[in-house]
């Protein structure tokens, strides 16, 4: 059976290692913590500025995809005989 002394000794033991467990966690992840809450708050101040920034990325994103789908139609239809009623209406839109 163990003593009341050893019960004490061993609980003082796990709760030492414990709390430098804890304190080593804060140490490694403080720094992000900290400008991660900075930004967060930034973020909840000024919500337009990221919408705006946001949409304003997405729409270069659409138009850049959408400039290298038509030079890529005007190369593949360009191919097409004169006769073909795609080349046509596509000739129509301006495609080719």
């Amino acid at each position: 059976m163990i003593g009341k002394g050893a019960v004490i000794a061993s609980k003082a033991f796990a709760k030492k290692h414990y709390t430098s467990a804890i304190q080593s966690i804060k140490e490694l992840k403080g720094p992000l913590t900290k400008y991660g809450s900075k930004v967060e708050k930034h973020i909840k101040k000024h919500p337009l500025k990221y919408t705006a920034g946001a949409a304003g990325v997405t729409g270069f994103g659409f138009a850049k995809t959408h400039s290298s789908q038509d030079k890529k139609l005007k190369t593949y239809f360009g191919k097409l005989p004169k006769s073909d009623p795609r080349y046509k209406s596509l000739k129509k839109k301006g495609y080719v």
